[in-house]
């Protein structure tokens, strides 16, 4: 151990100083707090989807990362999710990357969502809805969308 670290962890600060080129005590001070952020994170949405029965909206899905861990770590045996991408080329290949049968992945921007009123449980953004938000880059149009495909009770979260 080096200052109470592990070997590895102590690479990866090494590496990331070597990268970013910042000092080998910032890095482990920066990859210590985004650790803290990620358990932050891992128990917020754990706590939500623990609420949470019904389907599920995740907008901007990309290239579908976080789409796969919503499906491996959050998602109940059952639940749907609907990954919605603004980009059929990323949309097609998220859809072949994922199999499982709980997702269906939709080509949608936030003024075309193919949902009805309340269809969602849970509407959910990560570090995306930037890209999500169509053309015309109305924000409140885009938030208002997503309020409207809330079931009663619905829970939108978004970090961006």
């Amino acid at each position: 151990m080096v200052d109470g670290m592990t070997g590895e962890v102590e690479d990866k600060a090494r590496e990331f100083a070597g990268q970013h080129h910042v000092p080998v005590e910032e890095a482990r001070s920066y990859l210590g707090q985004m650790e803290a952020l990620d358990q932050a994170e891992r128990q917020c949405l754990s706590s939500i989807f623990a609420a949470v029965d019904g389907p599920v909206v995740e907008l901007g899905a990309g290239a579908g990362e976080f789409t796969r861990e919503l499906l491996e770590r959050y998602l109940k045996p059952g639940q749907r999710l609907y990954a919605l991408e603004r980009l059929a080329t990323v949309a097609q290949k998220l859809g072949e990357a994922i199999d499982d049968d709980r997702l269906e992945v939709l080509v949608s921007d936030s003024r075309r969502v193919p949902l009805p009123d309340g269809a969602a449980a849970l509407v959910v953004s990560r570090v995306a809805l930037h890209d999500f938000v169509s053309d015309d880059g109305d924000i409140a149009a885009a938030l208002a969308d997503s309020v409207r495909m809330l079931a009663p009770g619905g829970v939108f979260l978004v970090y961006d």
